[in-house]
């Protein structure tokens, strides 16, 4: 029989203080999400309504050779209607991709007093360790490219330090979404923006990401909602506060 989360109180020690998390109370055998979880009517996302992101994914390796300014313009387009653009032969091997989905899904799966010694100041196992450090090196090259051409878009003069100035501070964070008895009901990651100057976002195979339209575009209306399918060794590159903040002063991109 499940526990019972009927107050606050009782939640927050089972989720947060005790170390189960939201997985750890999905697994506890639920049959109805809890009401602090339950999203107002506005916040929710109409699922059946929202609109599939049927763009291609754009081919980063065209950067290198005759098209870099055909796909510049992409990169560009994409950043100033939506924030959000999918990208292909970015250079990460998708191996490697499979290797951080296969590496989340297996620390999750640990018993709760196993996760529960990472919740502190506690270095991540060796495995995620190992997989985590492989992609912040090998996308590096993908994050410096996207940089300079959006800064070439602002006719910003670019240099290494300003680049590596805007890279800044590099963290991977791995999260498990469980299967929810009641999903019309509540929202994954509620309503937020991503601080950083670039945040990268890999799915696996179930998907889930939605984005809200900014201003009216081809794509649809003001305040709709646009699923972005997962693809096979794609990325996911959403505009971050701090590089409009610190470059794009002049609101080019939402």
């Amino acid at each position: 029989m499940a526990p019972s989360f009927d107050n606050g109180s009782s939640l927050f020690n089972f989720v947060v203080r005790d170390g189960n998390g939201v997985k750890g109370m999905v697994d506890s055998g639920i049959s109805k999400v809890p009401q602090a979880y339950i999203q107002p009517p506005a916040e929710r996302i109409d699922k059946n309504n929202a609109s599939k992101h049927g763009q291609s994914p754009i081919d980063l390796s065209r950067l290198d050779g005759p098209d870099h300014d055909e796909v510049a313009k992409e990169i560009v387009r994409a950043t100033e209607t939506l924030g959000f653009l999918q990208v292909v032969n970015h250079g990460v091997p998708v191996d490697l991709l499979e290797s951080l989905k296969d590496t989340a899904h297996n620390f999750f799966s640990l018993p709760t007093e196993r996760k529960a010694i990472y919740r502190t100041e506690v270095s991540p196992t060796p495995l995620v360790k190992e997989v985590a450090l492989e992609y912040l090196k090998t996308s590096h090259d993908m994050v410096k490219k996207l940089l300079e051409v959006l800064m070439e878009n602002l006719e910003v003069k670019q240099d290494v330090s300003k680049i590596d100035s805007l890279i800044g501070k590099k963290t991977v964070n791995m999260n498990f979404y469980p299967i929810c008895p009641n999903p019309e009901l509540i929202v994954g990651v509620g309503r937020h923006f991503n601080m950083g100057t670039l945040t990268i976002l890999l799915q696996d195979v179930i998907g889930g990401l939605y984005v809200n339209i900014p201003e009216d575009a081809d794509i649809g209306k003001k305040g709709e909602w646009v699923e972005i399918p997962p693809i096979l060794g794609a990325l996911v590159i959403n505009v971050g506060d701090m590089l409009q903040v610190q470059i794009i002063t002049m609101g080019h991109f939402v």
